[in-house]
């Protein structure tokens, strides 16, 4: 009977894992995104046959370069795909 006990933790235990890296990979993700660089010519085109005001339709966006998108979004999904095969291979 406790061996059945012990698997159904074990299992718990990993599933747990699992998910929580999942939701480092998922941040991760949400952290990268934001927006582009520059708009599209046909995207641009769009938006001012829609009426949408724009400042300029070349305007570069330094935000692309931020530390948050390029050091620490990765890291956190980095972090969450290791923990996904600490999941998988997680043995008591």
């Amino acid at each position: 009977m406790s061996t059945i006990v012990n698997k159904f933790h074990d299992l718990l235990t990993r599933r747990r894992i699992i998910i929580v890296a999942c939701l480092f990979v998922i941040v991760g993700y949400m952290l990268m995104s934001g927006p582009g660089s520059s708009l599209s010519e046909s995207v641009a085109f769009s938006l001012r046959e829609c009426g949408v005001a724009m400042q300029s339709e070349q305007s570069f966006n330094p935000d692309i370069f931020s530390t948050r998108r390029i050091v620490i979004a990765p890291i956190f999904c980095l972090a969450g795909y290791l923990l996904i095969i600490v999941g998988i291979l997680y043995k008591k």
